[in-house]
């Protein structure tokens, strides 16, 4: 994810989407909103740093 506010401002859904899923990160519903898991996303960003 790029590092910055300004950067993340122009992220919409999809690009989300689209990142997360390099990090097998997927996106699901729950009461009817999209949302992830909190413990994947942070898996996914410490793989990154890792990296």
């Amino acid at each position: 994810m790029p590092d910055g506010s300004e950067e993340q401002k122009e992220w919409n859904n999809s690009d989300l989407k689209d990142y997360l899923e390099q990090y097998d990160v997927a996106r699901y519903k729950s009461n009817g909103v999209m949302v992830v898991n909190r413990r994947a996303v942070r898996d996914g960003l410490a793989a990154r740093d890792a990296a």
